[in-house]
């Protein structure tokens, strides 16, 4: 009785190591079927003799045949040379006693056969007995995909970094421009505000003589009758109303001289004229005039007629002349549902430059056309009516004409010309 125990315990014991050993393989095989799928490289490493151990799939990463061996010196020598440092103090971390044994890195491989370059992620447990290493088990993977990805994503993440500093570069730089522009337009509208006053003081000049003429003229009359009634009359006249009478006539001769002088050069004073570009001279005062509130949602078109790039100009005046008008121009379109004006300049035949400032708005009263360019004529509240007449004199004294037209379709054009210098003296 006792015998069949004995013997019956003994094929219990036997069945059960068959059974786990069944279970071994069979979690082996689910293991390895599990790793072929995901293309997962198994190994094994002795710390102790460096004999390696690995799938079929990791000699793939390394480039070699399945059925190809691989030793340690193999292993390591296929280490891309920068990345040989970082895997050998993660080796010597992960067989230290002192560590966790853990093994966590990613480096590139050179295959053996193939040369090809590798990214290889790979994890690893060191097993240790009294303190030494005494087995390692690890897997590994191929990342190069990701790594490529990963490194295309840095590139363009380079690119768009060197995109926005340059963009920034460019910003910078055109805020610098637009600050010397404006300091610019600072010495434009000091220099047109300058010479509006000592225009305004022209034309207050040329009104004051006009004005004074009339009666200095009618008082020297009279100053000369009274001295022919005196040549006339008893030589026993009182001689000092005489020397009175002749004083008053040489003083209103004087003032007379001094007045007709004045208007004479207002009229026909001298203008410094010189060869200017045509199109920066008219952008600027274009820009100048445009600065405020009134420029506020309307379009400005620009044309610069190449046969005549340049002008005979005084360019300050003529910077006035057009920032003038446009701003007229600009005050008219208040309040338009569409606020559109244009500069434009062309050749006539004669071989002057005409420039032509138009605009969309209500365009100028009936009886106002015929005295548009008159002193002190205005339809704006508080105005002086002086700005058409000084740009009339200051087109006058370059030599040219202006003058106003309804433009089609509703609106006012004016337009003046300018002389152009001979082609010899632009080369």
């Amino acid at each position: 009785m006792t015998r069949m125990v004995h013997r019956g315990a003994s094929a219990s014991a036997g069945t059960l190591r068959k059974r786990d050993q069944q279970r071994l393989r069979e979690s082996e095989s689910r293991l390895k079927a599990a790793a072929d799928l995901v293309h997962l490289g198994l190994y094994s490493w002795d710390p102790r003799t460096h004999e390696l151990t690995w799938n079929s799939a990791l000699k793939t990463m390394w480039g070699l045949p399945v059925d190809a061996t691989i030793t340690y010196p193999e292993w390591r020598a296929a280490i891309h040379p920068d990345d040989i440092g970082r895997v050998d103090l993660a080796a010597a971390a992960c067989v230290d006693p002192t560590g966790d044994g853990q093994y966590d890195i990613e480096y590139r491989v050179i295959g053996i056969t193939d040369g090809l370059e590798r990214w290889i992620a790979t994890q690893g447990q060191t097993f240790f007995e009294d303190d030494e290493a005494v087995a390692f088990h690890g897997a590994a993977l191929d990342i190069t995909e990701r790594k490529q990805v990963e490194s295309g994503l840095e590139r363009r993440v380079e690119k768009r970094t060197r995109e926005l500093a340059e963009a920034n570069a460019a910003l910078v730089a055109e805020i610098e421009q637009r600050r010397q522009i404006a300091g610019r337009l600072d010495v434009i509208q000091a220099e047109l505000f300058h010479a509006s006053r000592l225009s305004v003081a022209g034309q207050m000049a040329a009104v004051i003589a006009h004005e004074l003429s009339q009666p200095l003229t009618a008082a020297l009359n009279s100053v000369n009758v009274a001295r022919r009634l005196l040549a006339s009359s008893d030589p026993g006249r009182d001689v000092e109303l005489r020397e009175v009478i002749e004083e008053t006539g040489r003083e209103i001769d004087r003032a007379s001289e001094i007045v007709r002088r004045l208007r004479f050069y207002i009229r026909r004073g001298a203008v410094e004229r010189v060869p200017e570009p045509v199109a920066p001279m008219v952008e600027e005062a274009v820009a100048f005039a445009a600065v405020g509130p009134n420029a506020l949602g309307v379009t400005i078109s620009q044309y610069f007629d190449p046969l005549v790039p340049v002008a005979l100009v005084d360019r300050v005046q003529i910077q006035q002349v057009v920032s003038n008008l446009v701003r007229n121009a600009l005050e008219a379109l208040q309040g338009r549902p569409h606020r559109e004006m244009g500069v434009t300049t062309g050749a006539l035949e004669d071989g002057d430059l005409e420039l032509i400032v138009h605009d969309n708005g209500p365009g100028v009263a009936p009886e106002m056309r015929d005295s548009l360019f008159e002193p002190f004529k205005t339809t704006k509240p508080g105005g002086m009516g002086l700005g058409l007449s000084i740009c009339k004199a200051i087109v006058e004294a370059h030599g040219g004409r202006i003058a106003h037209e309804p433009s089609f379709g509703g609106g006012a054009t004016f337009r003046f010309t300018l002389k152009v210098p001979p082609a010899d003296a632009i080369q």
